[in-house]
């Protein structure tokens, strides 16, 4: 898992318990991942309070944003709002397929 948090959240964190959910958390896939255990993993997270899961499949080159409002897929971009940020998928697959060569 991945997690990007700003300055305040970090503030937050006491210790090595956290007591506030990171803003976002990223789900590369593998190989053994199975689908079940991936989905309960990203209810886990929506449970607890994370506002934005992505998951990002590089076999498959597509990725997908899960909030409690739902999932999506997103063909280009994934995104997130306040704060906004916004990530290009083509980015995410050829860092990617950098780190796998």
């Amino acid at each position: 898992m991945a997690s990007w948090s700003n300055e305040t959240w970090v503030n937050r964190v006491r210790g090595k318990i956290l007591h506030e959910p990171p803003f976002l958390c990223i789900e590369v896939l593998s190989p053994e991942d199975r689908a079940g255990r991936i989905q309960r993993k990203i209810d886990d997270y929506l449970g607890l309070g994370v506002r934005y899961v992505w998951l990002i499949d590089p076999s498959q080159k597509r990725a997908w944003s899960y909030t409690i409002e739902g999932k999506r897929e997103s063909a280009e971009t994934l995104t997130t709002s306040a704060p906004d940020l916004t990530l290009c998928s083509r980015e995410i697959f050829e860092a990617l397929s950098e780190d796998l060569q």
